[in-house]
C-alpha cells in the first residue's frame, strides 16, 4: 500500500516538471547584417555601388551610371560622392566647372582621369571634363588633340639658372725676371725724362714679373715718392 502511494507521488512530480518545461519560450538569436559602408553596395539595392557608377562613367555609359547613383541616393540621400557624380551627368559642365578655359594639347600618357587630377585637382571629375569638351566616352582622346581646360593655366615655374662658372682670371704678368730687368731700365729712362707716371707703371709691371727683385722694389718706392711730390 505504501509503495503504491510513493509511486503515484513520483509520477505526479514528473508530469508537473514536464508541463513547466513546455511553457518556456524558445530563445532566438539575431543575425541582422551590419549596415553598409559608405560607397559600398546599398543593402537591398541590386544596382551596385559608387565604384560601379565610376566604372560605368569611365566607359561612357552614363545612363547606367545615373540609375546606379539614383538608387544609392534613394537609400542614402546624404552620400556626397554619389551626388557629385550625378551632378557630372545632369549639370551643365560649364556651370559645374566654369566658363573660362584655356587650350591644352594631349600628351602621351594622358587620360581624362590624369588630366582631371593634375589640372582640376580631382581625378573623379574626369566625366565632367569629358562633357566639357563634348566627349561622351572619356576613353576617346588622342595624342595631339586640343582640349579646353576649365580655369586659368597654372604658371610654369621657371627653372633656376645654374650659377655661371667663373672663368679663371688670366695671369696678367707671369714671372719673367729678364723682362722685369728690361722694364726697369726703361722705367729709369722715363724717370730721367720727367715721365714719372710712366716710370711708376713700368716699375709696377716689372715688380710683378720679378717680385723678389730688391732693386726694382727700391726704384718703385722712390718713383712713388717722386710721384707723390709732383702730385702736390
Amino acid at each position: 500500500m505504501v509503495t503504491t502511494v510513493y509511486r503515484a507521488t513520483v509520477m505526479a512530480s514528473l508530469v508537473l516538471v514536464a508541463a513547466c518545461a513546455a511553457k518556456q519560450p524558445a530563445v532566438q538569436t539575431s543575425s541582422a547584417p551590419p549596415p553598409p559602408s559608405a560607397g559600398g553596395p546599398v543593402s537591398g539595392d541590386p544596382s551596385g555601388s559608387v565604384d560601379d557608377a565610376l566604372e560605368q562613367l569611365a566607359v561612357g555609359n552614363s545612363a547606367a551610371a545615373r540609375q546606379t547613383l539614383l538608387s544609392i541616393l534613394k537609400a542614402r540621400p546624404g552620400d556626397r560622392k554619389a551626388r557629385s557624380l550625378l551632378d557630372q551627368i545632369e549639370t551643365n559642365p560649364q556651370v559645374l566647372l566654369g566658363a573660362k578655359s584655356y587650350a591644352y594639347k594631349v600628351q602621351p600618357g594622358d587620360t581624362m582621369s590624369i588630366l582631371a587630377k593634375r589640372l582640376l585637382g580631382d581625378s573623379e571629375k574626369f566625366y565632367a571634363l569629358a562633357r566639357y569638351n563634348g566627349i561622351d566616352d572619356p576613353r576617346r582622346i588622342a595624342v595631339g588633340q586640343v582640349l579646353r581646360i576649365p580655369g586659368a593655366p597654372k604658371p610654369v615655374r621657371a627653372a633656376t639658372p645654374a650659377p655661371a662658372r667663373m672663368a679663371p682670371e688670366p695671369v696678367a704678368n707671369p714671372q719673367n725676371p729678364a723682362r722685369a730687368r728690361a722694364l726697369r731700365g726703361t722705367a729709369l729712362a722715363e724717370m730721367n725724362k720727367g715721365n714719372i707716371n710712366r716710370a711708376v707703371a713700368l716699375l709696377q709691371q716689372a715688380s710683378r714679373m720679378d717680385p723678389g727683385n730688391g732693386a726694382i722694389k727700391a726704384d718703385l718706392d722712390r718713383a712713388l715718392r717722386v710721384q707723390g711730390t709732383v702730385g702736390r
